[in-house]
């Protein structure tokens, strides 16, 4: 039975576009704010703007989804639906839309391609700004 139960946990993760090596203390110092939106595989911040925008965020290192909650590992640190605050900056694309993101780990599955990118470093459920 507790067997079972392991299986069915690990099962629901799933893995989201990360980085591949841990921080080490350097980061961009931006700011993005707006709510947690799962559509199939994909995790994208809406940013309302104006004007609004939808930005699919590249997590740090050993991030990972379990139904509505993004872990840190077995922390949750967000919840889709939710609000968050994401510290990092927007992440290049080449002429193809190719993120160029040498840290990245994995390929970005072609259905979450939405030409804007954001590399988390840090999550916040609080909001550092007022809503607009």
């Amino acid at each position: 039975m507790l067997a079972t139960a392991l299986v069915a946990a690990a099962c629901s993760r799933t893995n989201l576009p990360t980085r591949n090596v841990p921080d080490l203390g350097g980061a961009p110092g931006a700011l993005l704010e707006g709510t947690l939106v799962a559509d199939g595989p994909c995790v994208y911040l809406d940013w309302p703007g104006p004007p609004a925008q939808r930005w699919l965020v590249i997590w740090p290192f050993g991030y990972q989804r379990d139904r509505d909650a993004i872990l840190d590992g077995d922390r949750p640190v967000a919840t889709i639906g939710g609000f968050a605050g994401l510290g990092g900056g927007e992440a290049q694309t080449d002429e193809a839309g190719t993120v160029i993101f040498p840290e990245m780990a994995g390929e970005i599955p072609a259905d979450c391609r939405v030409g804007l990118y954001w590399s988390a470093y840090s999550i916040t459920r609080t909001p550092l700004r007022p809503a607009p």
